[in-house]
């Protein structure tokens, strides 16, 4: 559903999940991982140091590189970010 809904804008040229790997847990930590990287996925872990500012800080730098490297390689092609999350702390960076 997700994929329908933003091909339309492009091609998607990558597609990362921002994570703790520490936080998980057990036999979740594998589980959850290999699904992820399976799915085509890069797992991007990001250690929280117990602030969540690192986690925040980590993907708004990550969007305005992407932002800035895919401008700057084709002036007709326009960036799009798609950005699937439940925080609203993103809403100003997009």
């Amino acid at each position: 559903k997700i994929h329908n809904a933003v091909c339309k804008y492009g091609r998607i040229v990558e597609r990362r999940v921002y994570f703790e790997y520490q936080k998980l847990t057990g036999a979740n930590k594998l589980l959850h991982s290999s699904r992820m990287d399976l799915s085509g996925f890069d797992l991007v872990n990001t250690p929280t140091r117990n602030k969540k500012e690192s986690l925040d800080k980590k993907i708004i730098a990550d969007i305005l590189t992407f932002a800035w490297d895919s401008s700057q390689r084709n002036s007709k092609w326009k960036p799009c970010i798609v950005l699937i999350t439940s925080d609203g702390d993103y809403s100003y960076t997009l």
